[in-house]
């Protein structure tokens, strides 16, 4: 969503607010693309002493394969973003100004914005949840429904303890 800026750019003290629903199907989050559903996305930018702040908040439910028991879930997604807008820098190279946005034509594509908050936010796993177990790297079985059959697995270095025990 192009968001128009003209007429708080040059007001302090005035905002302007925004809700409306993104399609983000083609964001790809470490080979995946959960956003299956329509991202729905509210905020404001707000002219605070001659400074565009943008705040948005990001609501959704994406559907992914876990990256540790590959079973397919969806979960809730929340984010919030906030950027600070600006139609030029002083110094454009310096580090400090990596995190301003830079508007043209007195508008902000909230939809850049938020994107880049989301790519930058997310951890590197997706997972069904913090407690996920896994799948057993014998046989397979996703270790949330169960333990498997397998035989404990023995640390080779104890492999000649393990005989002098069983007589071997």
């Amino acid at each position: 969503m192009i968001l128009k800026l003209n007429d708080i750019i040059e007001t302090p003290g005035s905002a302007i607010a925004f809700d409306y629903e993104a399609d983000f199907r083609d964001l790809e989050i470490n080979y995946s693309k959960p956003f299956v559903n329509p991202v729905h996305i509210y905020g404001k930018v707000a002219n605070n002493a001659g400074v565009l702040l943008l705040t948005a908040q990001c609501d959704t439910v994406i559907r992914f394969a876990c990256d540790r028991c590959a079973e397919e879930t969806e979960k809730e997604y929340s984010i919030a973003a906030e950027t600070i807008l600006a139609e030029s820098l002083v110094s454009p190279d310096d580090f400090d100004n990596s995190d301003i946005v830079i508007i043209e034509n007195a508008a902000v594509d909230v939809d850049e914005v938020v994107r880049s908050t989301i790519i930058l936010e997310s951890g590197m796993l997706l997972l069904c949840s913090e407690e996920c177990k896994g799948l057993c790297p014998r046989c397979g079985r996703n270790l949330n429904e169960g333990p498997c059959d397998c035989p404990p697995e023995i640390d080779p270095r104890l492999e000649k303890l393990r005989r002098y025990i069983t007589g071997e």
